[in-house]
């Protein structure tokens, strides 16, 4: 869990950094779903919901999407692919 003076930018580097420790292990296509606020016990009910959302749909905060892309950008420059390969399918395009 993280605190609220982390930021956005703190949140942005936990989540890089969990994919890349994670790396080519968990089967593809990977995807992250971020439960924010509340107690332990919501951040990861928030954050199943977010992994059961279809993925065809945005947040329906406008913020969100222009940060999920910017992640999204940073996550493509990591070169984890398929089984820990470099290239292959990117995690948004």
């Amino acid at each position: 869990m993280l605190t609220p003076s982390q930021g956005l930018n703190g949140l942005k580097a936990f989540v890089l950094d969990t994919v890349v420790k994670a790396g080519g292990n968990p089967c593809p296509p990977t995807i992250v779903g971020l439960g924010i606020g509340g107690s332990a016990d919501q951040a990861l009910l928030l954050s199943k919901k977010a992994l059961l959302r279809r993925l065809d749909r945005e947040n329906e905060d406008v913020a969100w999407p222009l940060w999920r892309k910017r992640s999204g950008e940073a996550l493509n420059l990591t070169g984890i692919g398929p089984w820990g390969s470099a290239g292959g399918p990117r995690f948004w395009e």
